[in-house]
């Protein structure tokens, strides 16, 4: 019987998606598991590498294959296409371009949930893990196992974990429409945890992020210097916000006018406006780091000179 499904998302990780399967197999459990890797209609080699992991271990890896891409059809590929396949009383995730470095992590993760049903999900640490220089950091500096609170989820998200590390129970898949956003699922998904349940850190590093991947989501996305692209991001952050504060019933309202502020400050900064930042938003830049203050005054009260600068820095990428 199948405790644990594994859900991954690929769509052109040729590079990549032979290393994250390799070390998906060597998780060590005395329970069975299954990987469900939907690929999205890759044009790139990963459907056949898909093919070949499956014929060889068709107990677990079991791939979703796409004719036509979905997701630019507005369908979100996790409810419609992998969840009604999914047997495991227990979910994780690992998108294709990351990969788990740590064969222990799944028996660690199940056996704490099987102990404390009154936890939705437990998550980890991680690093994450920079294609362009090949810099490592870690998600959370933090070095001790807790309980993660939803106001850091809430203010702080990239800072927590990752979505490489959740483990999660099967009845909080699915989540309320207030608890969607097309484009992004992992805020959203990590403020439902904190809401239907205790959600519990291990320390450990468990699992690789790799960012700044060509062709990624987020690098096409919510990294692009085209700023209207960015500021839609960030209004339709702000939406789900306000969405999730009425579902909850104004219980985090606080905390979401909090992160609500800090989103209109990103549209400021994008909209090279940085003055009503200073004067509008002195809660939030009193709570920036010393390199934000600083480039937020500079362009309040140099925007020719800083737009001139950044031209060249991105005219010499």
């Amino acid at each position: 019987m199948v405790e644990v499904s594994v859900i991954c998302l690929a769509y052109n990780h040729e590079k990549y998606i032979e290393e994250c399967i390799q070390h998906l197999l060597s998780q060590k459990t005395d329970f069975q598991y299954e990987v469900l890797i939907h690929d999205d209609a890759s044009t790139d080699k990963t459907p056949e590498i898909l093919r070949k992991y499956a014929d060889e271990y068709p107990d677990i890896i079991k791939p979703i294959l796409q004719k036509e891409n979905q997701f630019s059809q507005g369908k979100i590929l996790t409810s419609e296409f992998i969840f009604p396949k999914c047997q495991g009383k227990y979910y994780c995730m690992c998108e294709c371009d990351d990969y788990w470095c740590d064969d222990q992590k799944l028996q660690k993760q199940y056996d704490f949930m099987e102990a404390h049903p009154e936890y939705s999900a437990c998550v980890h640490n991680s690093v994450l893990h920079d294609c362009n220089n090949g810099k490592e950091t870690l998600v959370n500096s933090s070095e001790t196992d807790r309980d993660i609170e939803m106001k850091e989820v809430l203010l702080d998200w990239g800072k927590v974990y990752h979505t490489s590390s959740m483990f999660y129970r099967k009845e909080y898949a699915n989540r309320p429409k207030e608890f969607y956003a097309r484009g992004f699922g992992d805020y959203p998904r990590a403020i439902y945890f904190c809401y239907v349940g205790k959600v519990y850190y291990f320390a450990d590093v468990m699992s690789v992020h790799r960012v700044n991947v060509e062709n990624s989501w987020t690098t096409k996305n919510v990294a692009s210097r085209d700023p209207q692209d960015v500021v839609r991001h960030y209004r339709k952050v702000i939406e789900l916000l306000n969405n999730i504060d009425a579902y909850t019933e104004r219980k985090y309202h606080d905390d979401i006018v909090k992160a609500v502020r800090w989103n209109e400050c990103l549209i400021l900064q994008w909209q090279d406006n940085a003055k009503e930042i200073l004067k509008s938003y002195r809660d939030v830049y009193d709570g920036m780091s010393k390199g934000r203050k600083a480039i937020i005054r500079f362009k309040a009260y140099f925007p020719k000179t800083f737009k001139f600068l950044n031209n060249i820095r991105l005219r010499g990428k």
